[in-house]
């Protein structure tokens, strides 16, 4: 396996962060569940005594060490997620993330698809 991307390590400290504080201000459910989490274990094993991650340092960890720090942070945003109670897709990128489009819209996206196929073979047979 390939040595981790810095830049991909740095997202997902970014997204712990984010989880982090969205927690923090959700309720107490997610701040005890929150304790339970090893957030802050895990980011010294990545960061040591930095408060950021430089590029330099994170070159020098042999690949097996990076490919493990990087299972360990995507372990513990999952977690995160879960103690967040956000559901669906991890990437930001994706058109449901965070939340599931309603079955509302999925229905009528459903029925214009529907539309639009019988409008092409109508027009193709025609």
């Amino acid at each position: 396996m390939a040595a981790i991307d810095v830049k991909v390590i740095q997202e997902l400290l970014v997204h712990i962060d984010a989880l982090i504080r969205a927690i923090q201000t959700a309720g107490d459910v997610g701040r005890i569940r929150l304790r339970e989490i090893k957030v802050d274990e895990v980011r010294k094993a990545v960061l040591g005594n930095a408060a950021e991650l430089d590029a330099a340092t994170w070159s020098q960890f042999p690949e097996d060490e990076q490919n493990e720090l990087h299972h360990r942070l995507t372990m513990v945003r999952d977690s995160l997620q879960i103690a967040a109670g956000l559901d669906g897709p991890m990437s930001p990128k994706h058109i449901m993330h965070a939340t599931y489009a309603s079955n509302t819209t999925i229905v009528l996206w459903a029925l214009i698809g529907f539309l639009l196929t019988g409008g092409l073979l109508y027009a193709i047979c025609g």
